[in-house]
């Protein structure tokens, strides 16, 4: 009774009740005579990622990557080859999609939160131009249906090197302004001047990092003739900043229509 109480507990609301049942289970485990209460325990957890209660898939997400990075002779990629079929977007019901993507996404996050993944994602940065930037459209889409809860609670730490390397790259930068957009709250100008450097995105002093990135964003979407989405996306922060002068004239005109890379 006392092991199965730990996933009751795992999937509430309270992060202190689900954090200490986390603790317990791996605790209960790393003493547990018994090879199949761990088998059930991957399997409730690889479950309760696509769990319908939205604040429960952050609890199991944490108790799978607890529990990987305390068992290491658990292989990661069999944890995603259970990740994959349980949660597989080919074969879900239409209905039950959206939870399939979170089990998905949360799966990935457990693998992260292991800590066993260092050496993974060096691996795979050789071959970044082979992913391109789907990883981060699919992130976007994924913050579009997350609520704020879980945004605070577990993306906003995870995606806290993306966001703060806003400035490096347009898909960086887009996943920034998707998120100001979706969490407003979570971007205040103190908060944002702790992540960028500065209170407000469009400044005199980030115009000409701006204008390089639309110009790269631009140049990739040149033959199809179209404004790029992020340059639409901070069109729309001008307006609410209040910095739609300085957009349009030093980091649109001034800047990525200057040399005539993409659409004009």
């Amino acid at each position: 009774r006392e092991f199965l109480d730990f996933f009751w507990d795992i999937a509430k609301p309270e992060q202190d009740t689900r954090l200490r049942a986390i603790e317990s289970l791996i605790q209960y485990l790393k003493h547990s005579e018994k090879p199949d209460e761990l088998e059930y325990s991957l399997k409730r957890l690889v479950d309760g990622l696509a769990h319908t209660r939205e604040v429960a898939r952050p609890g199991f997400s944490l108790a799978l990557g607890q529990l990987l990075g305390s068992f290491v002779e658990i292989p990661l990629q069999s944890i995603l080859d259970r990740v994959k079929e349980k949660h597989d977007l080919q074969t879900t019901k239409k209905k039950l999609i959206r939870n399939a993507l979170f089990g998905n996404f949360f799966g990935v996050l457990a693998l992260s939160q292991s800590t066993r993944l260092s050496k993974v994602l060096q691996s795979l940065s050789q071959h970044k131009d082979h992913l391109k930037d789907l990883p981060t459209k699919t992130m976007m889409d994924i913050l579009a249906d997350t609520p704020e809860e879980v945004f605070e609670e577990v993306l906003k730490g995870a995606l806290k090197t993306d966001l703060s390397s806003a400035f490096r790259t347009p898909e960086q930068l887009h996943l920034l302004l998707v998120a100001m957009q979706r969490f407003p709250r979570s971007f205040t100008p103190k908060n944002l001047n702790k992540l960028l450097g500065s209170s407000a995105v469009i400044t005199s002093d980030n115009v000409q990092k701006l204008s390089e990135l639309l110009k790269t964003a631009a140049f990739s979407v040149k033959k199809d003739c179209i404004l790029p989405s992020v340059a639409v996306d901070l069109l729309k922060l001008s307006l609410r900043e209040g910095s739609f002068q300085l957009f349009w004239s030093k980091v649109i005109v001034g800047g990525m229509l200057r040399d005539q890379q993409g659409p004009t």
